[in-house]
């Protein structure tokens, strides 16, 4: 490993900087902590949800910034059917589902830095074949790098078994540097399609969802498209979008997913070569954990203050699942400081 030099922090941080991005990343969870992208006014702001103590990252109900692994999303009652055997997974959402890999996920664990320079951050973890169900001794690696105003993150997994894999990453974007609510910025999503959920929040089926609450081929501020549908038993259940929505990957020059301020004076594209994106517009983030709102102040997190965006597979149905022992996956995160509508 390179010497950490100038890019370790006290606090235990590792930070990426060039003239446009300052990434501070974490071993716990191989995690994303703060990410100030310079705005229209050459000054540095954070536009990712930073939580109050770094201690609160080990503990991390709300996997603020962490990396997903060995798996995102939902599995119903903890059932895995992999190539025609059967796997009974941690049930560690509420004793009744498995949620992002289980109770012993690599999202609270601390990853090993293998790689640092300036712009450049690598981090290792390993899984014991049994773990919280899952078949296969495991390796994990996954990479950023600054790249221009592009956060670059590659995340690579390799098993002795086969296996499921569906890594992600659980940054919250708030792109008005959190002066305004996380609802209250606009979003597009290049989809058709999306997964629509039960009360538990378990996909049951895949629905057209034009002119549906779950609408954004066209940019919508998010807090507007949640009242306006607040009857809705999908917005209900979610307390505002939870949903994975099929990428249509049909027209390449423009991004999977775009974000931006309310001002529009900044903008986030997203690029992945996920199938799909899963849309959390944070309902159930609660005061329990503080954040830091800005280099000297704190308050308590509340639903809203900040929207995951995060690229996923295909929801696997019933537990199914195609067995895997590669896995890999690309976001590229790309920030846009302008006065511009795209």
């Amino acid at each position: 490993m390179e010497n950490k030099g100038n890019f370790c922090n006290d606090k235990g941080e590792y930070i990426l900087s060039n003239p446009w991005l300052r990434v501070y990343l974490s071993p716990w969870g191989a995690g994303i902590h703060r990410i100030y992208c310079k705005s229209p006014d050459n000054t540095f702001k954070n536009i990712a949800l930073t939580l109050k103590d770094i201690v609160d990252y080990t503990q991390n109900s709300s996997y603020a910034g962490a990396t997903l692994a060995p798996t995102s999303g939902r599995l119903e009652h903890g059932i895995l059917k992999l190539s025609g055997h059967h796997f009974t997974l941690d049930r560690n959402e509420n004793e009744k589902n498995h949620l992002h890999g289980g109770s012993h996920n690599l999202s609270f664990c601390q990853w090993t830095l293998k790689e640092l320079t300036d712009v450049t951050a690598q981090f290792t973890a390993d899984a014991v074949d049994g773990l919280d169900g899952y078949p296969g001794n495991r390796k994990f690696e996954v990479t950023y790098k600054i790249n221009g105003n592009q956060l670059e993150i590659s995340q690579n997994a390799w098993s002795d078994k086969e296996t499921y894999f569906n890594l992600s990453n659980h940054t919250y974007f708030n792109l008005n540097s959190f002066s305004e609510s996380g609802l209250d910025q606009y979003l597009y999503i290049q989809s058709e399609r999306a997964a629509i959920n039960d009360i538990s929040h378990i996909p049951w089926m895949i629905s057209d969802i034009k002119n549906t609450p779950l609408d954004f081929r066209y940019k919508r501020i998010i807090g507007r498209q949640k009242e306006r549908f607040s009857s809705d038993s999908q917005i209900q259940y979610a307390r505002g979008f939870n949903h994975c929505y099929l990428l249509k990957k049909e027209n390449s020059s423009l991004p999977d997913a775009a974000l931006f301020s309310l001002d529009k004076k900044i903008c986030m594209e997203l690029y992945t070569d996920s199938p799909a994106l899963v849309f959390y517009s944070g309902g159930f983030l609660n005061s329990d954990l503080q954040y830091r709102k800005n280099e000297n102040d704190t308050e308590p997190l509340y639903p809203g203050c900040a929207i995951a965006l995060e690229p996923c597979s295909v929801p696997a149905f019933n537990g199914n699942v195609q067995g895997m022992r590669t896995f890999s996956r690309q976001i590229i995160y790309k920030f846009i400081p302008n006065d511009i509508e795209p």
